[in-house]
């Protein structure tokens, strides 16, 4: 295979709290009436893409052609996700590289991976979310609205509290922000995409059914607020672009001709109308594509991609 794009099967994650009509419609496909809640789009080993020409694993794919990314599968870059959230997740925290990789190490099962885990949330629909200790415990209106909703979901669970602790935050379809390791959040209710390092390293206070480890949450996470503010934005000839201090950059392209040069990797995925790649490669909507490390990328859409490197 030759090719400096290849198309890509994403793999979809059934978590009880995902919504059933999102990702199956960004898909093209029929619901099955059962929660899809993420999907992921990347080399990891709880989640690796495959080849749509092959049916290979992309995690073998790069093992095999390292030149392609650049690195193995293990070293891969990033994890791309789409999120489809019907109902709150967990109250959670990740890693720092240094606390991944000696956890990790060390065997302790929270960790199942030694990679850091950042992560960046860019809105595709209105969505809210809680990250970041608040400079001062608060209950009003507010607050005592989304402990009263959560509760609807976790009955008794001492973390619908959360709300007093953490800010509420609102993003609008188009607005992002940044969560470094160490921010305890929560995502409530919305639709979005997620860029983070190549982790699923995840430790979590409550609300949820799955593993809870409160002291080891307390161990890693900050203990200091947070200012969850909106990610800023510039736009260029390669469309809208998203940084992070982790590194990652999420570039949007909608409804138009785009040129875009960097050396990276890159995974894109179209979420409305279509597009052409490099003049020649057809990428309608919900399908997914790798980019090979070192390749200019030109782009043009009737609708809108994103790239994720």
């Amino acid at each position: 295979m030759k090719s400096e794009i290849i198309r890509l099967r994403p793999v979809v994650k059934d978590y009880a709290w995902g919504n059933n009509m999102f990702i199956p419609s960004l898909l093209g496909e029929k619901a099955t009436g059962q929660p899809q809640a993420e999907l992921w789009m990347g080399a990891h080993k709880q989640g690796s893409c495959l080849i749509a020409e092959t049916g290979e694993s992309l995690r073998d794919f790069l093992d095999r052609n390292p030149y392609f990314a650049g690195c193995r599968a293990d070293s891969f870059p990033f994890l791309f996700k789409v999120l489809a959230i019907e109902k709150p997740l967990s109250i959670q925290v990740h890693p720092d590289a240094e606390q991944a990789k000696r956890c990790f190490e060390e065997g302790n099962p929270n960790y199942s991976d030694p990679n850091p885990k950042a992560e960046m949330f860019y809105a595709l629909t209105d969505c809210t979310l809680m990250c970041g200790l608040r400079k001062q415990y608060t209950k009003n209106e507010e607050t005592l609205a989304m402990k009263e909703y959560l509760e609807r979901f976790y009955p008794g669970d001492p973390e619908t509290s959360a709300p007093f602790r953490l800010n509420i935050v609102h993003l609008e379809a188009g607005e992002a922000v940044y969560l470094k390791p160490g921010i305890l959040h929560a995502y409530i209710r919305g639709n979005g995409i997620e860029l983070m390092n190549n982790s699923d390293n995840v430790i979590r206070a409550g609300l949820t059914s799955k593993h809870i480890d409160r002291n080891e949450l307390d161990r890693i996470a900050l203990k200091t607020p947070y200012d969850p503010a909106l990610l800023g934005s510039f736009e260029d000839t390669g469309g809208e672009h998203f940084f992070t201090e982790a590194g990652f950059i999420l570039t949007v392209m909608k409804d138009g001709f785009f040129t875009y040069d960097t050396d990276n990797v890159k995974i894109l995925i179209c979420t409305e109308g279509s597009a052409t790649l490099n003049g020649y490669f057809r990428l309608s909507k919900g399908e997914v594509c790798i980019i090979a490390k070192g390749h200019t990328l030109c782009v043009e859409t009737d609708g809108t991609v994103f790239c994720a490197e």
